[in-house]
Protein backbone atom coordinates (compact mmCIF):
# COMPACT_ATOMS: atom_id res chain seq x y z
CA UNK A 1 0.00 0.00 0.00
CA UNK A 2 2.27 2.52 0.79
CA UNK A 3 4.83 2.01 -2.68
CA UNK A 4 1.40 2.83 -4.25
CA UNK A 5 1.01 5.66 -2.40
CA UNK A 6 4.46 6.69 -3.26
CA UNK A 7 4.08 5.90 -7.00
CA UNK A 8 1.04 8.32 -6.39
CA UNK A 9 2.74 10.83 -4.82
CA UNK A 10 5.36 10.57 -7.52
CA UNK A 11 3.24 11.03 -10.57
CA UNK A 12 1.55 13.93 -9.24
CA UNK A 13 4.58 15.85 -8.65
CA UNK A 14 5.49 15.19 -11.93
CA UNK A 15 2.25 16.48 -13.16
CA UNK A 16 2.58 19.45 -11.43
CA UNK A 17 5.82 19.72 -12.58
CA UNK A 18 4.95 19.59 -16.05
CA UNK A 19 2.13 22.18 -15.40
CA UNK A 20 4.23 24.29 -13.98
CA UNK A 21 7.04 24.29 -16.71
CA UNK A 22 4.47 24.83 -19.40
CA UNK A 23 2.43 27.71 -17.42
CA UNK A 24 5.33 29.66 -15.75
CA UNK A 25 3.30 33.35 -15.73
CA UNK A 26 -0.16 33.51 -15.38
CA UNK A 27 -0.25 36.50 -18.18
CA UNK A 28 0.84 33.99 -20.92
CA UNK A 29 -2.17 31.81 -19.79
CA UNK A 30 -4.34 34.33 -20.25
CA UNK A 31 -3.00 35.18 -23.45
CA UNK A 32 -3.21 31.71 -23.86
CA UNK A 33 -6.82 31.59 -23.21
CA UNK A 34 -8.01 34.59 -24.88
CA UNK A 35 -6.12 33.87 -28.09
CA UNK A 36 -7.95 30.43 -27.87
CA UNK A 37 -11.59 32.20 -27.42
CA UNK A 38 -10.76 34.60 -30.09
CA UNK A 39 -10.41 31.73 -32.17
CA UNK A 40 -14.04 30.07 -31.31
CA UNK A 41 -15.33 33.74 -31.86
CA UNK A 42 -14.01 33.98 -35.41
CA UNK A 43 -14.72 30.06 -36.26
CA UNK A 44 -18.18 30.46 -34.58
CA UNK A 45 -20.17 31.51 -37.09
CA UNK A 46 -18.69 28.95 -40.31
CA UNK A 47 -19.53 25.62 -38.27
CA UNK A 48 -22.16 23.85 -39.32
CA UNK A 49 -24.67 21.75 -36.32
CA UNK A 50 -22.54 18.81 -36.45
CA UNK A 51 -19.33 20.96 -35.28
CA UNK A 52 -21.26 22.69 -32.45
CA UNK A 53 -21.18 19.47 -30.00
CA UNK A 54 -17.17 19.37 -30.58
CA UNK A 55 -16.72 23.79 -29.87
CA UNK A 56 -18.92 22.99 -26.63
CA UNK A 57 -16.63 20.39 -25.29
CA UNK A 58 -13.68 22.29 -26.56
CA UNK A 59 -14.98 25.31 -24.45
CA UNK A 60 -15.63 23.10 -21.75
CA UNK A 61 -12.49 22.10 -21.23
CA UNK A 62 -10.57 25.39 -21.32
CA UNK A 63 -13.20 26.43 -18.55
CA UNK A 64 -11.60 23.56 -16.49
CA UNK A 65 -8.89 23.78 -16.81
CA UNK A 66 -8.61 27.88 -16.30
CA UNK A 67 -10.27 26.68 -13.21
CA UNK A 68 -7.72 24.01 -12.24
CA UNK A 69 -4.76 26.56 -12.96
CA UNK A 70 -6.44 29.11 -10.56
CA UNK A 71 -6.87 26.61 -8.14
CA UNK A 72 -2.97 25.67 -8.13
CA UNK A 73 -2.34 29.31 -7.85
CA UNK A 74 -4.14 29.06 -4.48
CA UNK A 75 -7.15 31.44 -6.30
CA UNK A 76 -5.17 34.43 -5.69
CA UNK A 77 -7.53 37.63 -6.33
CA UNK A 78 -5.09 39.03 -9.28
CA UNK A 79 -5.18 35.72 -11.35
CA UNK A 80 -8.82 35.40 -10.96
CA UNK A 81 -9.09 39.15 -11.92
CA UNK A 82 -6.88 38.61 -14.99
CA UNK A 83 -9.07 35.24 -16.21
CA UNK A 84 -12.37 37.33 -15.72
CA UNK A 85 -11.36 39.96 -17.47
CA UNK A 86 -10.02 37.70 -20.37
CA UNK A 87 -13.43 36.08 -20.56
CA UNK A 88 -15.42 39.06 -20.36
CA UNK A 89 -13.57 41.11 -23.16
CA UNK A 90 -13.25 38.17 -25.46
CA UNK A 91 -16.49 36.81 -24.68
CA UNK A 92 -19.18 38.40 -22.86
CA UNK A 93 -18.58 41.92 -23.95
CA UNK A 94 -19.89 41.05 -27.35
CA UNK A 95 -23.67 42.14 -28.35
CA UNK A 96 -25.96 40.50 -28.15
CA UNK A 97 -24.89 38.91 -25.29
CA UNK A 98 -21.85 37.08 -25.98
CA UNK A 99 -21.05 34.12 -28.52
CA UNK A 100 -24.84 32.29 -29.79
Amino acid sequence: EEEEEEEDNDEDDEYQYAIQKHCRGAHLVSLYVRTFFRTVKREWGNMDKHRVDKFYTAIRFMIHEVYKYMSTRHWNIGIIRLFNDALFEEVLAHTPNGLR
